[in-house]
């Protein structure tokens, strides 16, 4: 989901929305275009550079959570 994240014209790309799993198997079509233009939108006006710096971590970009169920 995170390949276009630093080079967001790669989502426009059919080729790579069908191999994120996000796209090809749970999106609503309607959502997708109207995330896309939306999206082009940003990038014509340059607020995609605010949106990409305000997202701006050390931290990294996953979270793994590990759970042991206990005996009841």
């Amino acid at each position: 989901m995170y390949c276009g994240q630093q080079n967001p014209d790669l989502y426009f790309d059919e080729n790579i929305r069908h191999g994120i799993s996000s796209f090809s198997a749970l999106a609503n079509l309607d959502e997708v275009k109207k995330g896309l233009a939306q999206l082009r939108r940003d990038i014509d006006s340059g607020e995609i550079n605010s949106v990409i710096k305000s997202y701006e971590n050390n931290i990294g970009d996953y979270l793994y959570i590990i759970a042991k169920k206990t005996e009841a």
